[in-house]
Order: C-alpha cells, then sequence, then structure tokens
C-alpha cells in the first residue's frame, strides 16, 4: 500500500525487482520441498489471501497458524503450498 492505496503488481515488480511473490520470499529465505519444520514461513492459497494471492501463516509441524480478521485460523499441512526456512 502507499498512501492507503493499493499499487499494482506491475509497481511491485518495478520497486522490488521480482516477478513473483516466491522470488521475493527466496531470495531471502531457503525455499524447501519437503514437510514444512516447525517455525517456517509457508503460504497456502485460503479463501482470505488478502492481495498477493496467497495467505502467509507459519508451520506448527503438524498443522499452519494463518492470522485472520478474527484471530488465529489452524490448516492441516496438506493445505500448504510453499514453504521456506532461514538456513
Amino acid at each position: 500500500m502507499r498512501n492507503k492505496e493499493h499499487i499494482s503488481n506491475d509497481e511491485l515488480r518495478d520497486e522490488f525487482g521480482f516477478d513473483t511473490l516466491e522470488d521475493g520470499v527466496s531470495s531471502k529465505l531457503t525455499k524447501i520441498d519437503y514437510i514444512a519444520p516447525r517455525g517456517a514461513l509457508v503460504t497456502a492459497k485460503l479463501s482470505r489471501r488478502f492481495l498477493l494471492g496467497q495467505a502467509f501463516g507459519i508451520s506448527t509441524g503438524t498443522k499452519a497458524v494463518f492470522l485472520m480478521h478474527r484471530g488465529l485460523a489452524y490448516y492441516p499441512i496438506e493445505k500448504i503450498s510453499n514453504a521456506w526456512i532461514k538456513e
């Protein structure tokens, strides 16, 4: 958001230099392709995914927790579409 207005994908790409959300996160964290360990940053395609097309959450080991409008929501690990860890 800029001045309380949403910025376009093209503006995000110009400002940060990444074509996709996954590329941007992967520039700082290591993307993994196995079950996300506790504390890993995860994404999932949930109904409340905001403007990014994905909702960000944290793995708890057997589930992932996401901050939603009315509090925390826990989803099964199978809902996770991407995961990253700090190495």
